[in-house]
């Protein structure tokens, strides 16, 4: 079975009275529509479940999503499961060190215009790890 992709661009055709002229409904970025979140927070076993969901007026589907670290303990490190794709909407983290770490997903469009969320997580470890 094939999949095909496309993108349409809607069209409408105004008179001014000296003639007709065609416009393009601008391309809006996305928005959010669930805010990152980090789940369970506080975290206590070195792992969690990241999440947020974006639309966009080309479809959900032609946003990538990208997790970053804002600030971290010193020393700390957070790694990400999955980046840059439409699938990181639902990530995980590691993160390696006790404390606040702050985090960003930015949703893009396949045009490029995006938007940020933001959210924070306190990682809780054994002294064992």
């Amino acid at each position: 079975m094939k999949s095909f992709c496309f993108y349409t661009t809607l069209s409408i055709l105004v008179f001014f009275g000296t003639g007709w002229a065609d416009t393009r409904l601008p391309n809006k970025a996305p928005t959010i529509v669930q805010a990152a979140k980090v789940t369970p927070n506080p975290v206590t076993t070195s792992t969690a479940a990241l999440s947020v969901l974006a639309d966009d007026d080309g479809g959900e589907s032609n946003i990538a999503y990208t997790w970053r670290v804002i600030s971290q303990p010193p020393g700390g490190a957070a790694v990400f499961s999955i980046n840059k794709t439409n699938a990181a909407k639902n990530n995980s983290a590691l993160f390696y060190k006790t404390g606040t770490y702050s985090l960003s997903v930015t949703a893009t469009d396949s045009t490029g215009l995006k938007v940020t969320s933001y959210c924070s997580v306190t990682v809780i470890l054994s002294a064992t790890r």
